[in-house]
């Protein structure tokens, strides 16, 4: 990423990927800015926005400033709703914060969109084979928020 970014300083999604590796291994404070850049650089109509503001949002998340990364999530939720990590991770961040309504309406909502197969084991499971080695990752505080907003029950 760094090597993509040297040759088009432009490229939204190569800054937000690199942000997003740095926060799958566990340096999510040095991923916020190159996310911030990101957004900037793709601004608010591009299509890839909703993922740049879960990557965003998922730093935050990771570094516990869950009131950043509920913005940051609700924001990707908004804009693309068929993300299923947007919903999970905005569910959990409502539920550990404390926002146990906030976090029973996202969860609702993220089953009204067709998530309900997205349990806190099924998500376990994507992450441990499909998406391995995110070992720096607060998985188990998305679990837990997950589990504290009622999903999978």
């Amino acid at each position: 990423m760094d090597r993509a970014t040297r040759l088009d300083p432009n490229f939204a999604a190569a800054h937000a990927q690199k942000a997003n590796q740095l926060v799958r291994l566990g340096n999510a404070k040095e991923a916020l800015p190159i996310a911030h850049h990101a957004i900037e650089l793709a601004g608010p109509c591009d299509q890839s926005a909703g993922v740049l503001y879960w990557v965003l949002g998922r730093a935050y998340f990771v570094l516990t400033d869950y009131d950043d990364a509920i913005h940051w999530l609700q924001r990707s939720v908004d804009k693309r709703g068929n993300l299923w990590f947007s919903g999970a991770f905005l569910v959990a961040a409502y539920a550990v914060a404390g926002h146990l309504e906030a976090a029973r309406e996202a969860l609702r909502q993220f089953y009204c969109r067709g998530f309900g197969w997205y349990t806190p084991q099924r998500i376990a499971e994507i992450y441990a084979t499909e998406l391995p080695n995110n070992d720096q990752l607060r998985h188990e505080v998305l679990f837990r928020g997950l589990e504290l907003a009622g999903a999978g029950h």
